[in-house]
């Protein structure tokens, strides 16, 4: 499984001058530094959470039609590790997809018959819900999704996610971007404390805040 940035975001949920106003910073000095805190805020808490926050076009690859890849330690219904066998059962080949949050629309889905050729799926052939967190893309009702070569990654997913203006940025999503950005500019190296080199994780409420974003995919 793969997830490239095909077209990544041309403006940043958080502007320069509200960070630092977070950050009560008055002056220029730190402006370059303080911008590249903003995108590796970002950065961190798509990847961690699986969102987007702008207007973003990302691929995602696959080798099958199929996400059964649940952690077993959580604490909801474990689902078994795909497999060859579970890839050619009935349940995966007509289960959705998953797709980040908040999704705009579906491109195109692309994939390698067992021929080797490749092949376009129609878009009448699936179904996209953009309202669940996480969205989902699965076959209609009554359809299977196609099989598919054994070559890695051979099946492409195309899709425009994120919010189309800062202002519509959710603020718990802004808030735990502040707490990141904050922690970024506060220790821009790893913090020696004694004679001991500790590393620097996440700020403490990141998590809470994000707490509604939180999946149990093993991704």
């Amino acid at each position: 499984m793969s997830l490239i940035v095909k077209t990544p975001p041309t403006v940043e949920p958080i502007g320069l001058d509200e960070a630092k106003a977070h950050l009560r910073v008055g002056i220029a000095d730190d402006d370059q530094v303080i911008e590249n805190a903003i995108r590796a805020a970002r950065w961190n808490l798509e990847d961690k959470y699986r969102i987007a926050c702008m207007t973003q076009s990302l691929v995602l690859g696959l080798d099958y039609f199929v996400q059964a890849d649940y952690d077993p330690y959580s604490p909801v219904w474990p689902i078994w590790p795909a497999g060859w066998w579970l890839a050619t059962s009935w349940w995966p080949r007509a289960s959705p997809i998953e797709l980040r949050w908040p999704l705009q629309s579906v491109t195109s889905i692309t994939y390698t018959d067992p021929t080797g050729n490749p092949q376009t799926l129609p878009a009448p052939s699936y179904a996209v819900d953009k309202d669940s967190d996480p969205p989902r893309v699965m076959p209609v009702v009554g359809t299977l999704w196609p099989t598919t070569s054994p070559l890695p990654n051979n099946i492409k997913i195309e899709f425009v996610a994120g919010f189309t203006d800062p202002s519509l940025v959710p603020d718990n999503i802004k808030s735990a971007l502040k707490l990141i950005i904050g922690d970024l500019y506060e220790n821009r190296e790893q913090s020696l404390i004694g004679t001991r080199l500790a590393v620097v994780e996440l700020p403490r409420g990141v998590d809470d805040l994000m707490s509604k974003h939180k999946q149990w995919l093993v991704r």
